[in-house]
């Protein structure tokens, strides 16, 4: 895996598992390489590294959100993409809310993003522009047009609390992560919480 190279990097659940396939078969119908852990992670061999290393080789990131919200390893997942694009800020990571999550977007760290919504479908491959803009946006669509269902979320400059505009940056949020991650053991504490 180490020479490997990914077009995009998958962060998903496993409760979401059928809709994780699905989205990985359109992928790769699509030409793309996507990084699935259940094709790509070699048995028997340490799985963290391997994420480490894969989230490296990607040219983007997409973390999926269903109905139950993150999983355990996506937020250890959610955390590296973060810390790639503060290397590279043209990395993209793209939020995707899966079909039949009917929740507010329970993500807060991603409202700065720009997301893709399949909620309003009961498969991905029922709803084409969504799934155009999500393949625009993993091809690193700079000028990546939005319809009415990718909605935009607060621009970080304008979030509020108690009414005062508050001094957020993305730079501070992502400062805050590389200072942490340094003196954290992600090897050690993710290892028992894969789900």
């Amino acid at each position: 895996m180490a020479d490997d190279t990914y077009d995009v990097f998958i962060s998903y659940s496993r409760a979401d598992g059928r809709h994780v396939r699905e989205i990985d078969s359109v992928l790769r119908d699509r030409g793309l390489k996507p990084f699935f852990d259940r094709r790509n992670l070699a048995p028997g061999l340490p799985w963290v590294r391997a994420l480490e290393r894969a989230m490296g080789a990607a040219k983007a990131a997409i973390v999926l959100i269903g109905p139950r919200g993150l999983g355990n390893t996506q937020q250890y997942e959610r955390e590296l993409a973060f810390v790639r694009q503060t290397r590279d800020p043209a990395f993209p990571i793209v939020p995707v809310i899966l079909p039949e999550t009917t929740t507010d977007p329970p993500f807060d760290f991603l409202r700065v993003l720009t997301w893709i919504d399949f909620s309003r479908v009961t498969k991905v491959s029922d709803a084409l522009d969504e799934l155009q803009h999500l393949l625009t946006a993993i091809r690193g669509g700079g000028g990546l047009r939005l319809k009415r269902r990718a909605r935009p979320s607060v621009p970080i400059g304008d979030l509020t609390h108690s009414g005062k505009k508050t001094p957020h940056s993305s730079s501070a949020a992502a400062a805050e992560t590389i200072r942490r991650v340094p003196s954290a053991n992600w090897s050690a504490r993710c290892a028992s919480i894969r789900s």
